[in-house]
């Protein structure tokens, strides 16, 4: 049983979900001062240590697969937002596994609920950037949402905590994938990260990068060569042109012309991707087990 600090934020979370929470919760318990929750064994671990044992064990880890877990998690996300709720702390550490291979979104300690009289409305601005950082979008890192705006301003008002949820995902992709981020953090004193926002600093320029990246010229182009710590090679990896459209899209730095869940579900990519549960749950069983 793990306390849950004397925060009753989980709970909320849960409580609006009721009986489809992404991961059920078993019981509720109240000790006087304390909130516990009591929940299924995760016996499998989480997803980044089945990465990291796929990488150190060197195990064929098919590409459906790895769509179909990034499907999964997209799918456990456009239900939170479907819901107004948002989890504002996706990464591979907080997907944890069960004993049949299935996945499991958990940690909703930073979850908000976007609802009218909903815990967004009691949010202190000095909360609105939380988050684990090398996950957090760019916006996290303005200034502006730093604690210093007020909570009735329109900044407070007009953030779009979705769009967060989606950069975040866009990253963990990415780990999934090739088991790297193409930076540490998405702030200006990231030498990384800047290089590749760089490419943002116009509408025009930005449209030139994707064209570029979606026919597979970025490599040529002047950007590429003069980008001596090869940020964006990690997205010319990538060879689906549908799949590479989507994450580059998810990873816009600018949050009104980010992609949203709603657009990532539907797109091409993850519409055909084939959803073959048992053989994706038969390979993480035994890959959890070793």
């Amino acid at each position: 049983m793990q306390k849950c600090n004397a925060n009753s934020n989980i709970l909320s979370v849960l409580s609006l979900l009721k009986d489809h929470t992404p991961e059920e919760t078993e019981e509720q318990t109240a000790i006087p001062y304390r909130w516990c929750l009591v929940l299924p064994l995760a016996d499998g671990g989480c997803l980044k240590t089945l990465l990291g044992d796929v990488r150190s064990r060197k195990l064929a880890f098919p590409l459906d697969f790895k769509d179909l877990i990034f499907k999964k998690l997209v799918k456990a996300v456009t239900f939170l937002h479907s819901h107004n709720l948002v989890h504002r702390d996706i990464k591979p550490e907080n997907v944890l596994i069960d004993g049949n291979g299935e996945l499991k979104l958990t940690d909703f300690g930073y979850a908000l609920d976007l609802g009218e009289g909903g815990s967004v409305s009691d949010l202190a601005p000095a909360k609105i950037n939380l988050g684990t950082v090398s996950y957090k979008s760019p916006e996290l890192f303005n200034p502006r949402y730093s604690g210093a705006v007020a909570k009735d301003s329109d900044v407070f008002r007009k953030f779009d905590f979705r769009a967060v949820d989606v950069w975040a995902l866009g990253l963990s992709y990415l780990v999934i994938h090739f088991m790297m981020k193409p930076w540490d953090e998405a702030s200006a004193e990231d030498l990384y990260y800047k290089a590749y926002a760089s490419l943002y600093k116009s509408e025009e320029v930005a449209k030139q990068y994707k064209k570029l990246v979606m026919n597979n010229a970025f490599e040529k182009s002047a950007a590429f060569k003069a980008d001596k710590r090869k940020s964006f090679e990690i997205f010319c990896r990538i060879k689906s042109m549908d799949t590479k459209e989507v994450v580059i899209r998810m990873l816009d730095p600018i949050p009104s012309t980010r992609f949203t869940i709603k657009d990532v579900s539907r797109s091409k990519w993850l519409t055909q991707c084939v959803d073959d549960n048992k053989g994706l749950s038969d390979w993480v069983k035994k890959a959890a087990r070793g």
